[in-house]
């Protein structure tokens, strides 16, 4: 019920960046945790699932939380620096694809590898062909194959980091 009427609110929620010019920085993360229909926040809630039965270390309720509030932030900031033409944003999978990438960067076995070159491949295909077939057509809008970028490149300097911090 409560997601229905946020949904309501998506306009409001969603991240627009002539707003962040006028200093409505907290567009910079409600945008991401916003969708544009029900498949499209069931598409990132099956996503959100399969990572986290992959990748354990980011079951911990401290940690998800926090990486999200960071990939959303950082995600923002690229939308809004390096991508100026892209005028609005929302959904998850971002987010998603950069905590794959930190689950792959924390795990670093064959596992770990592997996710990390079907990244590569899945994100290097939107951003050269387009949107994975039947995507757009289940959410609804236009896939923002720049915020998937973002989330990975960003999932890649955070996971190192933690990888760093946890070797201290």
């Amino acid at each position: 019920m409560a997601l229905q009427l946020v949904h309501i609110y998506e306009y409001d929620l969603r991240y627009i960046a002539s707003d962040i010019d006028k200093g409505v920085l907290w567009r910079l993360f409600s945008g991401h945790f916003i969708h544009s229909n029900w498949w499209h926040l069931a598409l990132n809630a099956a996503g959100l699932v399969v990572c986290l039965s992959i990748f354990r270390d980011l079951e911990n309720p401290a940690l998800l939380p926090v990486l999200s509030l960071i990939l959303a932030f950082l995600i923002s900031a690229g939308l809004y620096y390096f991508y100026p033409y892209i005028t609005w944003y929302l959904g998850f999978s971002g987010v998603l694809h950069g905590l794959f990438v930190i689950g792959a960067i924390l795990e670093l076995g064959l596992l770990g590898w592997a996710i990390l070159l079907m990244m590569t491949v899945k994100v290097g295909w939107e951003i050269t062909v387009g949107p994975i077939p039947g995507t757009e057509s289940i959410t609804g809008i236009h896939t923002i194959a720049e915020a998937h970028l973002l989330g990975a490149a960003s999932g890649l300097v955070v996971g190192w980091i933690i990888r760093a911090i946890k070797k201290i």
